[in-house]
C-alpha cells in the first residue's frame, strides 16, 4: 500500500469532482475515505446502511436527515457522524469542499447523529487541562472523535478518532541526525491517516526503513506534501512490517512502527485530519526532540486516572453537541440564550488562560517558538 497518496479528482457529475483516498476493501482500518469538491450547487445522497463522518472544509452544507425535522445548515469545521438508517441528503452551495469517511453498518458504533462544530470544541478545558482543542509549541489539535466517542469502528473493532490538526514550521525545534530541525514521531500503536487540505511553504516528510536505531537511522526519501497529499502510516499491529520487541525488566512485548520526520519551512504550516486507528485517549503529549508516540491503548483505558478523565471531560462533551446541534438549526444569537452559553463561556475563559501560560513559557524558553505559535492563538479555521 502507498504511503504517499495524491489526489486523483474524477468528475462524477457536472460540477462535482471526488479524489477516493482509502477503500475499505483494502486499507487496513475497513473505511473508505474521499474528498470532494462540489464547483457548482449540487445534491448528493448517502448510503443509509453505511455509518458516515462528515467534515465541512469551505463553502456550506444543508443537511436533511430524517431524525431532524429541520435540515441542518452546516458551515466550514462543522463535523457529523450519521449512523445507519438514516436517510441523508446533503445539498451544497457552489464551492464547497469535504472529507467523507464512511463504513458498513456493523463497523458504525454510534447509533445517534453528533454535530461537532470547533467553536465549541474550542471551550473545553479547566484550570488545569486542554481537553480537545490542544495548542503546543509544535501544532495545534483539535480532537473532534476520541476513544470513548461513539462514531465509527476500523474493521479490527477498534474505535477510530479524528483530529484537526494544524502543524506549524520547525524553527527552534531540534535537529535530526541530519542537523535539520524536524517533527519526531513515531505511532508504534497505531496506524494514521493524515490527509492534507490546507499546506503553506516548504513541507515534506520521509519515512524510517526498518530495523529501527537511535543512531545510524536509515531513511528513504523525502516526500513533498502539498494540499492534495495524504501520507499513511499504515504498519498496522499484526502486519510484516512491525518489530517486535521484549521490555527486559517486565518481559512485556512492544512494538515500533510507522517512525516518521515530517519538515516545514519557516512561516509555512501543514492542515491536515488525521484518522488513527486505535483512536487515542485525549491523554497523550508530544514532546519536541523525541520520536513522539501515544501509548498502547491497553495501558489508558479502564484506568482511574482515565475514568477520572471521562467524568471531567462529559459536561464540556454534552456542551459542545448541544450547542453545535442547536447553531446547525437556528442561529448563533438563538444558542447564546441556552443556559449551557455559560458553560461554553467558561471552559473558553480557561482555555485562554492556559494558552497565555504557554505563551509566557515559550516566552522565556527563548527559542523562537512564541513567535510561531502567536499565529494560531483563537484561530478557528
Amino acid at each position: 500500500m502507498e504511503k504517499i497518496i495524491r489526489n486523483d479528482w474524477q468528475q462524477i457529475r457536472k460540477g462535482t469532482l471526488r479524489a477516493d483516498i482509502l477503500k475499505r476493501s483494502i486499507h487496513v482500518e475497513g473505511l473508505d475515505i474521499s474528498r470532494f469538491r462540489f464547483e457548482q450547487p449540487g445534491e448528493t445522497e448517502l448510503n443509509s446502511s453505511d455509518g458516515h463522518i462528515i467534515t465541512v472544509l469551505s463553502g456550506g452544507v444543508l443537511l436533511k436527515v430524517n431524525s431532524c425535522e429541520k435540515p441542518l445548515n452546516l458551515h466550514p469545521f462543522v463535523h457529523l457522524y450519521i449512523p445507519p438508517d438514516e436517510q441523508a441528503q446533503l445539498k451544497v452551495s457552489a464551492n464547497t469542499r469535504i472529507i467523507h469517511i464512511s463504513g458498513p453498518e456493523d463497523q458504525a458504533r454510534g447509533k445517534r447523529l453528533i454535530v461537532r462544530d470547533e467553536q465549541f470544541l474550542r471551550a473545553t478545558a479547566d484550570n488545569e487541562r486542554l481537553f480537545r482543542w490542544i495548542l503546543t509549541p509544535q501544532y495545534l489539535s483539535r480532537r473532534v472523535f476520541l476513544y470513548h466517542d461513539r462514531a465509527l469502528l476500523s474493521k479490527n473493532g477498534d474505535p477510530v478518532s479524528l483530529f484537526h490538526t494544524t502543524m506549524f514550521d520547525v524553527k527552534g525545534l531540534p535537529s535530526n541526525d541530519d542537523g535539520l530541525p524536524v517533527f519526531k514521531m513515531s505511532y508504534d500503536n497505531q496506524t494514521e491517516v493524515n490527509v492534507c487540505f490546507d499546506v503553506s511553504g516548504e513541507a515534506k516528510v520521509r519515512m524510517a526503513y526498518h530495523p529501527y536505531s537511535d543512531e545510524n537511522q536509515r531513511w528513504g526519501e523525502w516526500q513533498l506534501l502539498d494540499s492534495n497529499t495524504t501520507y499513511y502510516l499504515n504498519e498496522a499491529s499484526n502486519g510484516s512490517e512491525v518489530e517486535w520487541h521484549k521490555n527486559p525488566e517486565t518481559a512485556e512485548q512492544f512494538s515500533r512502527r510507522n517512525k516518521h520526520e515530517v519538515f516545514i519551512s519557516e512561516g509555512g504550516y501543514v492542515s491536515l485530519f488525521c484518522l488513527f486507528d486505535p483512536a487515542p485517549t485525549g491523554t497523550e503529549r508530544h514532546l519536541p526532540g523525541k520520536y513522539s508516540s501515544y501509548e498502547h491503548i491497553s495501558k489508558i483505558v479502564g484506568t482511574e486516572s482515565y475514568e477520572r478523565q471521562l467524568e471531567a471531560l462529559a459536561p464540556y462533551d454534552e456542551m459542545v453537541d448541544k450547542l453545535s446541534f442547536q447553531k446547525a438549526q437556528v442561529s448563533l444569537d438563538e444558542v447564546k440564550k441556552n443556559p449551557l452559553w455559560q458553560s461554553y463561556q467558561h471552559g473558553l475563559k480557561c482555555q485562554m488562560n492556559l494558552e497565555s501560560k504557554l505563551m509566557q513559557q515559550l516566552r522565556e524558553d527563548n527559542q523562537g517558538r512564541d513567535g510561531v505559535v502567536l499565529r494560531w492563538l483563537n484561530k478557528l479555521s
